[in-house]
């Protein structure tokens, strides 16, 4: 491999299998050059994708995590059977509490019937009181929730499935508010996505049953026993206040606690679990999932390049731009490329003129071989911000037709 400084450049690399790779996270609220996200112009005339449509908003989003929006019941089909009811609606339930309810359903298909239950979430289990049934005979269908770790509405499908050749399968349902012993707001904190070397803070409510509720104390993953490395190191988390509130009619009380993202030099991904102490000793400890993004200060747009199928012999070229994502300028130390080495590969880079904004375009060019098959490599740059930003590529040769006789 060879070292080059806003040069030209080309070394060696072992022939790999082609594969593709995964769609980069998209960085929220960074502008993105002219070129379209994960495509590039290539003398190869590349077709580009489609552009990914705009996720819907949800409304109720609260503390970066969306509310839990009640679903449309569908309707319910009986199968081969008659139910006493379709739907059961078990109200408000605590969450320390499993609540049951039964259903008859009656054999109307005309035929012998045999059949088996269960429930379409884990929290939920279907029992039966027998496995077949004669004609116009019944049976009794069992629904448990079990709503520990649950909040807010739930709905829930008891499933039936049968050897009936015409409607095997048959559904009723059951819905229920799930009141915890702490109502966490948000339920799962996603403190989200911070720039390497930044700090972001975020809060999380809860909110116990009475008013002698309190979190005692709050452990991020590098305060709790044996500590932590990693990307986890850079979580805290620290309780800012008890007080006492009313929440429909009754006094309960109620804590803050900040949750901060900091101390990130290595981009990736953060998942950890901050342990809530509180008074209630039938909720002493919560264990509270926490998640993040760190990514970097420079960017590559796009950051891979897509060859596709060229022809044997044939030129081909690919370009990023490498821009910062914020307003603190870098510099490009050195580019490297690692690809097959009987492609003629050669990468150089040059400065952009924006007086707005230092950016850079990345250029890689190379020949197609005469064999056909696939081939990938990688372009490495180097910064003065201590980041290496590395953009593969990928393609294949296509085979050339042999000649008529």
């Amino acid at each position: 491999m060879s070292n080059v400084t806003g040069s030209r450049v080309s070394s060696a690399f072992v022939l790999l299998a082609f594969t593709a790779a995964c769609v980069a996270a998209p960085q929220p609220g960074v502008e993105s050059p002219a070129q379209p996200k994960g495509q590039t112009q290539l003398k190869a005339e590349l077709k580009p994708s489609a552009a990914r449509p705009a996720a819907r908003p949800q409304p109720g989003v609260e503390h970066g995590t969306p509310a839990v929006l009640k679903p449309e019941p569908s309707p319910l089909v009986q199968g081969p059977f008659t139910f006493d009811r379709t739907m059961h609606e078990f109200g408000d339930v605590f969450d320390d509490q499993d609540v049951q309810t039964s259903f008859t359903m009656k054999n109307t298909s005309g035929r012998r019937v045999k059949y088996t239950a269960h429930a379409s979430c884990g929290c939920t289990k279907a029992t039966v009181d027998k496995t077949e049934l004669d004609p116009g005979e019944s049976a009794t269908v069992t629904a448990t929730l079990m709503p520990q770790g649950r909040q807010g509405h739930q709905y829930k499908l008891v499933i039936i499935d049968s050897d009936d050749p015409a409607q095997p399968r048959a559904q009723v349902g059951i819905t229920a508010e799930v009141n915890p012993l702490v109502r966490m707001e948000p339920q799962r904190m996603f403190v989200g996505t911070v720039i390497r070397g930044e700090k972001i803070v975020k809060t999380a409510v809860f909110t116990g049953r009475d008013a002698s509720f309190k979190v005692t104390k709050v452990l991020a993953p590098r305060d709790q026993e044996g500590g932590t490395t990693g990307l986890a190191s850079g979580l805290g988390a620290r309780l800012v206040s008890n007080e006492v509130v009313e929440d429909n009619g009754v006094k309960v009380g109620r804590a803050t606690v900040e949750f901060t993202l900091d101390n990130t030099d290595v981009p990736g991904n953060i998942g950890a679990t901050v342990v809530i102490e509180t008074t209630d000793p039938r909720a002493k400890t919560i264990p509270y999932a926490v998640a993040g993004d760190v990514i970097g200060r420079v960017m590559a747009t796009p950051d891979r390049w897509q060859l596709r199928t060229i022809a044997p012999g044939q030129e081909f070229s690919a370009e990023s731009i490498l821009s910062p994502r914020t307003d603190k300028p870098f510099k490009i130390v050195s580019v490297d490329v690692d690809g097959p080495s009987d492609m003629n590969l050669a990468v150089d880079f040059r400065q952009l003129d924006n007086p707005n904004r230092v950016a850079y375009a990345v250029t890689l060019t190379g020949n197609a071989t005469d064999r056909a098959g696939t081939f990938r490599g990688t372009v490495t740059i180097k910064t003065d911000v201590g980041e290496d930003i590395s953009i593969p590529f990928y393609g294949a040769v296509r085979a050339t037709p042999p000649r008529a006789n």
